[in-house]
């Protein structure tokens, strides 16, 4: 085997056993995150704003109001902030609370930890250079108040528990952070091979969070503390971007802020995709990947590249006649599997048995596809290299720079 050939291989199997000991070391921090939160109890809870960006309302759209409204939190309020008053989100959410059209705040008459203290509806207006969901976050920033110690952001779609926010918070609340985010799992909505392919894809990517250093917060569930949202100024660091939450990553790791992945907030999000579109949301993923933190682009495709080229290189060398490739062939197979079998069981910690379930078709066939994972992985990685703009929500974006954001056209 050529000098180059066995470093390949080599850098390869170190790749391969790092799988196994990732998912092992993922489920310890796991158990002691949550043994952390559970058995500290903060001097006191901050007040929060939670800032919940919104287009359109989905059949789940309900859900969704009664888990933000019914947090196990004391004392925490929510804007929901739309494009437009006729957003169906706006609509739907007025008469949720009772209120009429012209009106655009509720409050509660309960007492503080039963529910939201009060709900504010604000109006974005459409973006011209920056993203809609940026736009309509700037707009709802706009509304904050002294009060605010906490300011977090949610999707409209996430899927969680009432003890969702105080798990996000307590990072914040325990000064073990500065900000905190959780992250997503794809739930396939029905069994094929596209939807499987996708939750596992994303579960690779989530299975990478960690450390603060290589953490990449998540807009559908992060907070900051009001002292870092002020020191980083995160209304002029949003203004002319496509992006929140890798523009907020990028710009907290360049000012040495502790960022904290919350391992027990992995949302469930049911999708269902064709190849189309799932195609068009992985390639939408890493052109803003690309565009806001391009050494995680880099690393995706050092790292992409090396397993397919290991993979190539060893089968080669048991081609011909190498007695060195068979083993490792046999080894990085035994591997794998228990890489596998331990994010089983860290998914079974992870998740209630029936999320569990739901995810268990998924997961079955990554057993048998991980080099094609990492195949499909490599050709969105690549495909984004010559991409100067996506299409997200209906809307299609020119994208210059990290803060050069042109709307062309929407549907």
């Amino acid at each position: 085997m050529p000098p180059l050939a066995r470093v390949v291989a080599v850098l390869w199997l170190l790749q391969v056993l790092y799988g196994p000991f990732k998912a092992w070391i993922s489920r310890r921090l796991l158990r002691r995150q949550r043994r952390i939160f559970a058995q500290t109890v903060p001097e006191r809870f901050r007040r929060a704003l939670l800032i919940v960006p919104a287009k359109g309302a989905g059949p789940d759209f309900g859900s969704f109001l009664h888990l933000v409204m019914h947090q196990d939190y004391p004392d925490y309020r929510i804007i929901l902030v739309t494009e437009s008053g006729n957003d169906p989100a706006a609509i739907r959410g007025r008469a949720f609370l009772g209120l009429a059209p012209g009106e655009s705040v509720w409050r509660s008459s309960r007492s503080p930890g039963e529910e939201a203290r009060e709900v504010e509806f604000v109006e974005a207006g459409l973006s011209r250079d920056e993203g809609q969901k940026v736009h309509n976050q700037r707009a709802a920033l706009a509304r904050m108040r002294p009060e605010d110690e906490i300011i977090a952001f949610a999707d409209a779609d996430i899927v969680g528990s009432r003890e969702w926010l105080q798990q996000l918070f307590a990072p914040l609340n325990l000064h073990r952070a500065d900000i905190s985010s959780g992250y997503r799992w794809l739930i396939p909505s029905r069994p094929g091979w596209v939807n499987w392919l996708a939750s596992n894809l994303n579960g690779d990517i989530a299975f990478l969070s960690g450390p603060s250093w290589c953490t990449l917060l998540w807009g559908g569930s992060m907070a900051m503390t009001r002292e870092t949202f002020e020191a980083l100024d995160v209304p002029s660091a949003f203004r002319g971007c496509l992006n929140d939450d890798l523009q907020l990553t990028r710009i907290a790791r360049e000012s040495r802020k502790r960022m904290v992945f919350v391992r027990g907030l992995m949302a469930p999000s049911p999708v269902d995709y064709d190849w189309s579109r799932f195609w068009e949301f992985a390639c939408r993923q890493y052109f803003q990947v690309r565009m806001y933190v391009p050494l995680f682009w880099g690393l995706a495709l050092f790292f992409t590249t090396l397993w397919l080229a290991g993979v190539s290189v060893v089968w080669w060398g048991a081609l011909h006649g190498s007695p060195v490739c068979p083993w490792l062939i046999l080894g990085s197979s035994l591997a794998i599997l228990l890489t596998h079998q331990l994010r089983q069981d860290y998914l079974r910690d992870l998740f209630e048995p029936e999320v569990f379930d739901q995810i268990r078709g998924a997961r079955s066939i990554i057993w048998f596809t991980t080099t094609l994972n990492f195949f499909v992985h490599w050709l969105i990685v690549l495909t984004v290299i010559g991409m100067n703009g996506i299409v997200w929500a209906g809307i299609r974006y020119r994208v210059r720079g990290r803060q050069q954001v042109e709307v062309l056209s929407r549907d």
